[in-house]
């Protein structure tokens, strides 16, 4: 990407995700040096970043959900073991497994 197509509003939230690349780091860095204003935006997007863990509700987790998930590789073990299971893929629409 060249400096004519980059722009830090654009880049910045990829920064704070890590989802850029090497240079595209280095111009949003640059950036900042030569701007030091462009730091409390910086500052906003990591703050909600490190918020986003905590906007999720809390779910409690089952208590039988250990056995339960344990019982469908069970299930599934069991499956892919048994004689009829290329029969049971054909009439799944998976014939390939």
């Amino acid at each position: 990407m060249t400096d004519n197509h980059r722009c830090f509003c654009e880049l910045v939230p990829l920064y704070v995700l890590d989802l850029l690349d090497f240079e595209d780091r280095l111009w949003v860095e640059a950036q900042i040096v030569e701007c030091p204003d462009l730091a409390e935006e910086l500052a906003d997007y990591q703050a909600a970043v490190g918020a986003i863990p905590y906007t999720a509700p809390l779910i409690p987790m089952s208590a039988d959900l250990k056995d339960r998930l344990f019982d469908r590789f069970s299930i599934r073990s069991r499956l892919h073991s048994s004689p009829n299971y290329r029969v049971y893929q054909t009439i799944a629409g998976n014939g390939n497994n």
